[in-house]
């Protein structure tokens, strides 16, 4: 025997709902957590060929506002995954 999730069709409101015996038949949604993807975007721009960036030339090599990256490159330095290096640059390693 075949249910519907449609109650109008022979279903339950409990198997529209995703209750018992219910299959899933939405798509999850992508779970995305931006702050971090934004975090990891800056953390691949240091390269060996590149240890160091200045913040000014961080923000538009990842196409965001200088703002939103000086906060995430502070975030990164108070955890520990970047340092504060001479000439006012910031990589990856103490400097």
């Amino acid at each position: 025997m075949r249910v519907s999730a449609n109650p109008a069709i022979g279903g339950t409101p409990d198997d529209a709902a995703g209750g018992v015996g219910a299959a899933p038949t939405a798509v999850r949604p992508e779970y995305r957590v931006e702050a971090l993807a934004k975090g990891l975007r800056i953390l691949s721009l240091f390269t060996e060929q590149r240890p160091t960036w200045r913040v000014s030339d961080i923000a538009p090599a990842v196409g965001m506002p200088l703002p939103t990256v000086y906060r995430v490159v502070m975030t990164l330095t108070a955890g520990g995954y970047l340092a504060t290096c001479p000439e006012a640059t910031t990589g990856p390693e103490p400097c």
